[in-house]
């Protein structure tokens, strides 16, 4: 071919049997090797491909199968992404954020508004309430309100003044504790027919923990006032005081020793004892309306953990299992069920 002719797309295939170039050392060879365009104005494209070296090709290939790769790991990634997200949003909403200082705790679920006819009903279901003499009563009624809180709502707040003594109508409320880092400690339960916060409410002190509705419960709020009238005249609701703090302590100390010397099935076992107490919790029958999440809340371990649980007490006759709900069958054993490890 034509020095001054402009060379072909590829580059010739030579033989080195017959081209004697093959055979000339490497600066002849350079010397030897024909032009691969003629010359060329300024600024002209070069049409001429330029032969890569194997090793070159292997290397480009496996770039580019690194950038196909990457490629086809990018929706991956987004997609771990927004489950990632999606599953933190969905912690914050199941497990409560710390709690703010009271000055920030001014926005309160609203108060659905009940008449004095309904309010007094409610009361009447407690039993210290009806101990009462009529002036006593009427006091009661008179001062006091009743609340809705949807689950996950704050019914009373840490470090935030104890103005209230507080019950569940109906429902299901724990109190914890929670620090910082958002990480938690639930002390106790109160399903239906529970009243908590008399010692601090006694003592005019700061409330000590968080209480958290768990589930839709009507709550009812006796002012400070009230209990201390009724604490200076009423020996009934004295003496109903006196066991509640008698009761409430032996609660208390029970949760620690079980938390720290118990297995799980043990726990669960003796959590769910707790809120089928008569002399705390009188209006919890023989079923319970609590679901295996809520209850895990109580315990502090997962529901999964609680299932394996619950259905090991049900193998054993304690208890039955249902939708949302829990039927004691035998509350002595379920009670005294993992005791053997203290």
């Amino acid at each position: 071919m034509p020095d001054d002719i402009q060379a072909p797309r590829r580059t010739p295939t030579r033989d080195a049997r017959t081209d004697p170039r093959f055979d000339a050392p490497p600066d002849a060879q350079a010397a030897a090797q024909p032009a691969t365009r003629a010359a060329r104005p300024s600024g002209e494209p070069m049409r001429v491909r330029a032969a890569v070296a194997p090793e070159a090709h292997a290397g480009r290939a496996a770039s580019n199968a690194s950038a196909a790769a990457q490629t086809q790991r990018q929706p991956l990634t987004l997609t771990l992404t927004q489950t990632a997200t999606a599953t933190a949003t969905q912690t914050q909403t199941q497990t409560p954020s710390p709690p703010p200082t009271f000055a920030d705790t001014a926005a309160e679920p609203p108060t659905e508004p009940i008449d004095t006819a309904n309010l007094h009903a409610l009361f009447s279901h407690c039993g210290w309430f009806n101990a009462l003499a009529p002036e006593h009563r009427a006091l009661v009624v008179a001062q006091s309100h009743a609340e809705y809180r949807d689950a996950g709502d704050w019914v009373a707040r840490r470090q935030a003044p104890s103005e209230y003594w507080i019950g569940v109508h109906r429902g299901l409320v724990k109190l914890a504790i929670y620090n910082a880092s958002g990480r938690g400690c639930t002390f106790s339960g109160v399903p239906s027919g529970g009243w908590f916060g008399e010692g601090s409410v006694i003592k005019r002190e700061l409330r000590k923990y968080d209480v958290i509705a768990i589930q839709r419960s009507l709550v009812l709020f006796v002012p400070t006032a009230t209990f201390h009238a009724l604490l200076d005249s009423s020996l009934p609701f004295t003496g109903f005081v006196i066991r509640q703090l008698n009761n409430r302590m032996g609660e208390f100390i029970a949760s620690i020793q079980n938390s720290r010397l118990l297995d799980v099935n043990a726990r669960v076992a003796q959590s769910l004892a707790q809120l089928f107490n008569p002399d705390l919790y009188p209006d919890t029958g023989a079923t319970l309306a609590i679901s295996q999440e809520e209850l895990g809340m109580l315990v502090g371990v997962s529901r999964q953990r609680i299932n394996q649980a619950l259905q090991h007490l049900e193998r054993l006759g304690v208890l039955r299992i249902a939708y949302n709900q829990i039927t004691v069958v035998d509350l002595p054993r379920l009670a005294a069920f993992g005791m053997e490890q203290i």
